[in-house]
């Protein structure tokens, strides 16, 4: 009997020691991928035209352009609502564009973004979907510099989309934007 359970004890040792493989990569291995928030324009406060954050993970980046007309970036103060206006486009694909409105705007500060005033427009080659401000969610632009002589306002934001029509959910994180700002003209 003795004999049996020393068998036992030795074979499952034996077993044990078997499974326990060390596996080793032979060729180059891949650098790890830096994460996307490194692929995003720096957080500045000097009014270079940047605007950029991530969206579900994706880079999304605008860089100031004319496209028929209308350019792809911009900041717009309107005096008259007391309302900053932010729009971007992004010309790479998938395209996508982006507005936020900045209520009751008096400067430096944290401000809510509404649902009527957020929007991002997603466009590929054969679709286009709109998604809205989650509600049931918090959604902040901070500002973190105004400067009314220079005309620059800067900051960053953290939003939640959905879809209108399927309430799909949209992850935008990392905003930021370092904008030349101009007056609103009816």
């Amino acid at each position: 009997m003795r004999n049996i359970n020393w068998n036992i004890l030795l074979l499952a040792v034996l077993l044990v020691g078997a499974a326990c493989k060390k596996e080793y990569v032979v060729g180059p291995q891949e650098p790890p991928k830096p994460p996307p928030v490194d692929k995003l324009p720096a957080i500045t406060t000097t009014g270079k035209n940047t605007f950029g954050c991530l969206v579900n993970d994706v880079v999304y980046i605008s860089t100031p352009q004319t496209i028929a007309g209308k350019q792809t970036l911009q900041a717009e103060l309107d005096t008259a609502f007391s309302e900053m206006l932010l729009s971007s486009i992004q010309t790479n694909m998938p395209n996508g564009a982006m507005w936020l409105g900045i209520v009751n705007f008096t400067g430096t500060g944290k401000y809510d973004l509404p649902y009527s005033y957020g929007l991002y427009h997603l466009f590929t080659t054969d679709s286009y979907t709109v998604y809205r401000p989650n509600t049931d969610t918090t959604n902040i632009i901070e500002v973190t510099r105004f400067d009314s002589l220079q005309k620059i306002v800067s900051g960053k934001f953290t939003l939640n989309f959905k879809n209108v029509q399927t309430n799909e959910k949209l992850t935008i994180k990392s905003g930021r934007f370092d904008l030349k700002y101009t007056f609103y003209k009816n």
